[in-house]
């Protein structure tokens, strides 16, 4: 049937190309490794490049790519006459066989209906090479480069041509057994979405057990003679035994829904490897371009993040390596002049943070980043006076590169100059949920850091009140959350700012940012909750009515009706139903914020009340979790919460905190661990200990000193006058 027919030959070609995508990676890697082997390690190079040219040339064939196939056909010609040379490639060749590839590359990349691309002038160049060859081939001994015997030969599909180049040995077939499945991304992507939706379940479960819980620790205990009556003990007794059962139930749905979503994201998984593989060459062709020497380093290609957060990267980082080759590495007499080797080095280098986190450096050992250029550039776009400019911390002018329009650059080339790429890098980093900040290198050069998710979808969030309304910060963006007296608030040039360690952070409400009703209670308290927060060089303080407390939360974009709302980056909903702006971090710093802060004098750098002592708090139940926030931060500490042993020691492990308050019976880790973990890391190992639990036998009390809790205090007889008082004591 034509119908049939035709969508079998579109999956045929789809799955052509991503064949074929796999086929012209190991000959860009081939061709690469070429550049560089020693004659002995060429040799299984050169069979590898030769057999994925000959597995590509009857792939296309079988879909009716001719030029793909006449290409290919025509660098088999070239590999078979350095096989019978016994010989390597020589630079020359070299660079028309890279031609060879990008012109295949080309024909993959022609849309359907598209222009066909010529190839007979590459043709031409390949066929040159099998008939005149290069001046100086890198000989081998002969016997290097064996023919390889005809029962090792691949069979064609189609006879072959009189002119076609001999066959190459056949690849084995790797994992040969294992059990494969072709599913459209399609239907994936509704997969995971489904095990997305259902965190909304699970946080609507855990809401629900602890509503439970607390209605029945509110009932009041009845005697036997109200046992009938509405408030009466069996009625306590059996919102008890659903408040515990719900709380099992919640626990259950953790575990299983976390698991699920877990499963369906590693169907999105793969490894940078699989979009970033063709950067050695881009990198080694730019080069060729511009007259430099340039090594190319990679590191972590191994590690998967989600094929969206990839495919949005992958622009961001062809800009990245591109100015690295233009405006970072020098020419060779250049950098020779300056006692360097002429050769320079730009490196991708990708490793994991933690389990949900990555962090993608690139990396350059070129000219570095000027601050002067950085400053007249800031003035010239009206982005500071020159007075500003002048005082104005390396930080905040490496900071300015990514604003939008910004560029050091006298004249517009092909590659740089008109000041777009930058911004957009950040712009495409922030649409993933990661930052972009751009350092003075290890080696003189310069490097950009990419801080990103593995995933997409769920993500840690602050909760707070502002402007009569619950909202979310990323606690990736949350440098901290404290409660300050009023008169910690200076007032410089009728600017409000709060000094946070030693540095001045201008403040504002974030109620009135958001142009939300401010309650007219928060003027007359004597002290202010603030949310200190931070993307890249750009710190901000705003004040809240409340710091809640910090969950996971699904991210919701807002729709095409909502695309572009001014500071809210989405929406997020609460266990309860209640739907959650996201704040937009980036947007909220953007402007007079942190500009307001760069501007104030240095000797009010001294002023302002030493910071708090900060505090972390571990404990897996809610309830809990929120009483011992709201008594330490009501005696005026810095409070961190963690749900379980190893998220608290995850925590620690960035420092900052001064003491440690911790249940014993938790999932994951439980608070014995955790101390036990805490004294074993030098870092940490002085930090005091608190375990507060319901666990009180004696035995209990001597594991927890034997792991070295500085106390230990049983939850039954607990007072928070006795807390604040030991937390006192060992402060």
């Amino acid at each position: 049937m034509p119908g049939n027919e035709a969508d079998f030959l579109a999956l045929l070609l789809a799955t052509f190309r991503e064949e074929a995508a796999e086929h012209v990676q190991t000959m860009a890697d081939g061709l690469l490794a070429l550049e560089k082997a020693p004659p002995d390690d060429g040799v299984g190079v050169l069979r590898r490049v030769f057999r994925a040219a000959h597995s590509l040339k009857g792939a296309a064939r079988a879909v009716n790519q001719k030029p793909v196939e006449e290409v290919c056909q025509e660098m088999e010609g070239v590999f078979s006459r350095l096989e019978k040379a016994a010989a390597l490639p020589d630079p020359a060749m070299l660079d028309v066989l890279h031609r060879g590839l990008s012109m295949i590359e080309s024909c993959l990349a022609t849309p359907a209906g598209g222009a066909p691309v010529d190839p007979r002038g590459v043709r031409q160049e390949l066929r040159g090479l099998v008939v005149g060859g290069a001046a100086d081939h890198r000989h081998l001994a002969a016997a290097a480069v064996p023919v390889p015997p005809p029962d090792q030969v691949s069979p064609e599909p189609v006879r072959p041509t009189p002119d076609q180049a001999s066959p190459v040995p056949a690849e084995p077939v790797a994992g040969h057994g294992a059990e494969t499945l072709r599913v459209p991304r399609g239907k994936l992507d509704a997969v995971l979405h489904l095990a997305e939706d259902l965190v909304a379940v699970k946080l609507a479960v855990r809401q629900l057990a602890a509503d439970l819980r607390e209605a029945a620790e509110a009932v009041p205990r009845g005697d036997a003679s109200a046992a009938s009556g509405p408030l009466g003990e069996d009625h306590r007794q059996s919102l008890a035994r659903l408040a515990t059962a719900a709380r099992q139930d919640a626990r259950t749905t953790d575990r299983m829904v976390d698991r699920l979503l877990e499963e369906a994201k590693s169907l999105r998984l793969e490894p940078f490897a699989a979009e970033f593989g063709g950067m050695p060459k881009m990198v080694r062709d730019l080069a060729r371009t511009l007259g430099k020497e340039v090594e190319f380093q990679q590191e972590g290609m191994e590690l998967e993040a989600d094929r969206r957060i990839l495919q949005a990267l992958k622009d961001p980082l062809i800009h990245l390596l591109r100015n690295a080759v233009d405006h970072g590495i020098e020419t060779p007499d250049i950098r020779r002049a300056a006692g360097k080797p002429a050769r320079g080095w730009v490196s991708l280098r990708v490793s994991q943070v933690d389990a949900g986190r990555l962090v993608i450096r690139v990396a350059d050992d070129g000219a570095g980043i000027r601050l002067a250029p950085l400053r007249e550039a800031a003035v010239r776009l009206g982005l500071m006076d020159a007075a500003r400019a002048e005082q104005a911390a390396p930080a905040e002018l490496r900071d300015l590169m990514f604003s939008p329009g910004f560029t050091t650059s006298a004249a517009v080339t092909d590659l740089s100059g008109r000041g777009l790429g930058l911004a957009i890098v950040r712009e495409k980093v922030r649409e993933v949920g990661g930052s972009a900040a751009v350092l003075d290198g290890a080696a003189g050069g310069t490097e950009f850091v990419l801080d990103l998710p593995v995933t997409l979808a769920t993500f840690r969030g602050v909760l707070v009140r502002a402007g009569g309304r619950t909202l979310a910060a990323p606690t990736r963006h949350v440098e901290r959350a404290v409660r300050v007296p009023r008169e910690a608030i200076l007032r410089v040039e009728n600017q409000p700012v709060v000094m946070v360690q030693g540095q001045p952070v201008a403040v504002r409400s974030l109620g009135e940012v958001l142009e939300l009703r401010r309650p007219p209670e928060l003027a007359a308290a004597p002290q202010v909750h603030l949310l200190v927060l931070q993307d890249g060089a750009r710190r901000g303080a705003f004040v809240v009515e409340a710091i809640l407390h910090e969950q996971e939360l699904l991210a919701k974009g807002l729709g095409p009706q909502l695309l572009r709302v001014r500071h809210i980056a989405g929406a997020a909903v609460l266990g309860d139903g209640e739907v959650v702006p996201i704040v937009n971090v980036p947007d909220l710093l953007r402007g007079r914020t942190a500009a307001a802060a760069a501007e104030l004098p240095g000797e009010l750098m001294l002023a302002g009340p030493p910071p708090p002592a900060r505090i972390m708090v571990a404990e897996d139940s809610i309830t809990s979790r929120i009483l011992l926030k709201n008594v330490l931060e009501t005696a005026g500490y810095e409070v961190a919460v963690a749900v379980d042993g190893a998220e608290a020691l995850a925590q620690l492990r960035q420092g900052g905190f001064s003491l440690v308050v911790s249940d014993v019976d938790m999932p994951r880790m439980n608070g014995i661990v955790l101390t036990s973990r805490i004294r074993a890391e030098p870092r940490l190992a002085e930090l005091p200990v608190i375990l507060v639990t319901s666990l009180d036998s004696a035995e209990d009390k001597e594991r927890g000193i034997e792991a070295g809790a500085n106390a230990y205090l049983v939850k039954s007889s607990f007072d928070q006058g006795n807390l604040l008082s030991v937390i006192k004591e060992l402060l």
